[in-house]
């Protein structure tokens, strides 16, 4: 019997959503993950930094949670020029409404008094307004009383948490001022047991979204969200196909893992633009038949969407800021490009350059894969601490590479017929590019998806 959720009528972009957390195709993570994420948000003190790759969940596994386990809580958003001070500001502009709500509720302690008293001082401070430059620009100043103590009590009194999501875009200065603060919320919580810091990064490790001290060890809970197995990709095109009534083959359902590279972001885009190329807006009334035609244009759109983005990203790593007689990233790149969308370990890859590069040094490997992990370089590939292999973040990174470094030459990993369409993609890719001389790979992949005949192009079933 089908659930009221099920016999709901669901917009499409409520379903899939790629730029945005995932709540009625929510697709719960493993128990493991799951427990830490609950087990953390239950311990009064206890700071949590949330990281992982970019697009694989991480603010849709945390905002669920915490519709769970908290009735309220403040998200502030981080850019390269956001200071400490700015996130102060955010979060306080945003607690405004929860303080005048409750104006004229009923009794109060002599703290809470003194705590509203101590925030309505606050908020008349703020209208305060310095102009600066030649601009008519204006910024406010921060009074001395908004300081990290009182945003405590400001939050602990209504019981808030407060998720500050892209905190590793900051400049690394502010980031030990981060830490300093949750030390003093850590100390808040004495008081106030659910108060709370969350950040959220798309970085290796929890270090490098905030820089705490080694004290602050046992007080931090360190969540890494790993990359999506198949099986939980699959169960995100399942949900979306009770949700809006419809049905993809099951080559098609793999097709779609196989891309998404472990990305549910990815994969939310692929099936949204399955359905825009269907011609769906909501939930069908009838079940309806996601077709090969539609998922090869969902795929066309995606690699065109992607191009200008992939391209600057290829740039930015495979730019050189000093001559060495060695190209470093170029080395790496190329050698990753011969290994299968897995990835390969930094044994094997240093063995692959090596047959090209005479004592290439497992130092200046690691140096360069460091690099490559970042945003300076376009984090164009990733890091798997599970399975301990480097590849690229994206699968269409790794068609894009191929293109770059084996433009006459066909794919040499051995893939099964699982990869069928993928690797005819790319082999027609490469002829596309040889033949027409096109500099954009993903034009080239548009003309492939466009003129290929049935009779060449393999289906999806």
């Amino acid at each position: 019997m089908q659930s009221i959720e099920d016999r709901r009528t669901f917009s499409v972009n409520e379903v899939f959503t790629p730029t945005s957390p995932a709540i009625v195709c929510y697709v719960p993570r493993g128990e493991k993950i799951n427990d830490k994420v609950v087990n953390a948000l239950n311990t009064p003190g206890k700071q949590m930094v949330v990281y992982g790759h970019s697009g694989s969940g991480k603010t849709t596994l945390l905002l669920n949670k915490l519709r769970e386990l908290y009735g309220e809580h403040l998200t502030s958003s981080c850019m390269k020029s956001t200071s400490v001070d700015a996130l102060l500001l955010d979060a306080f502009a945003q607690l405004a409404p929860f303080y005048e709500s409750e104006k004229s509720s009923g009794k109060k302690t002599a703290k809470e008094i003194a705590i509203e008293s101590t925030f309505q001082s606050i908020k008349s401070g703020l209208k305060t307004s310095e102009q600066v430059d030649s601009s008519s620009k204006e910024v406010r100043l921060v009074p001395p009383q908004l300081n990290a103590q009182n945003l405590a009590k400001f939050l602990g009194t209504k019981e808030l948490c407060w998720v500050i999501e892209d905190f590793h875009k900051v400049e690394e200065a502010e980031k030990p001022k981060l830490s300093q603060i949750m030390k003093i919320f850590m100390d808040c919580a004495v008081d106030f047991p659910k108060v709370k810091i969350i950040t959220l990064g798309a970085v290796q490790t929890a270090r490098q979204v905030v820089e705490y001290d080694d004290e602050m060890r046992n007080r931090v809970s360190e969540i890494e969200v790993q990359l999506m197995n198949e099986s939980e990709i699959m169960e995100i095109i399942n949900t979306g196909e009770k949700r809006l009534n419809i049905e993809f083959t099951q080559n098609i359902k793999k097709l779609i893992a196989k891309y998404s590279g472990g990305l549910p972001a990815v994969c939310h885009q692929l099936c949204l633009n399955a359905c825009n190329a269907q011609g769906l807006t909501e939930t069908a009334p009838t079940p309806v038949k996601i077709t090969n035609e539609a998922m090869r244009k969902a795929i066309e759109t995606y690699a065109e969407e992607s191009s200008d983005t992939i391209r600057s990203n290829f740039e930015k790593a495979l730019k050189t800021n000093r001559k060495t007689k060695v190209h470093h990233s170029k080395l790496v790149l190329q050698a990753l490009t011969d290994f299968p969308d897995t990835g390969a370990s930094r044994f094997d890859l240093l063995q692959k350059i090596g047959k090209t590069v005479s004592g290439y040094t497992d130092a200046s490997l690691k140096r360069t894969l460091t690099q490559l992990l970042s945003s300076t370089c376009g984090e164009i590939i990733r890091y798997s601490q599970n399975s301990g292999l480097y590849s690229f973040s994206d699968p269409i990174y790794h068609v894009y590479a191929m293109s770059i470094f084996h433009t006459h030459k066909a794919p040499t990993a051995e893939i099964d017929h699982l990869d069928l369409d993928l690797s005819t993609l790319i082999t027609l890719l490469h002829k596309e590019l040889s033949k027409q001389g096109l500099n954009n790979p993903q034009q080239a992949v548009a003309r492939v998806v466009r003129t290929r005949t049935k009779a060449e192009y393999p289906p999806f079933h």
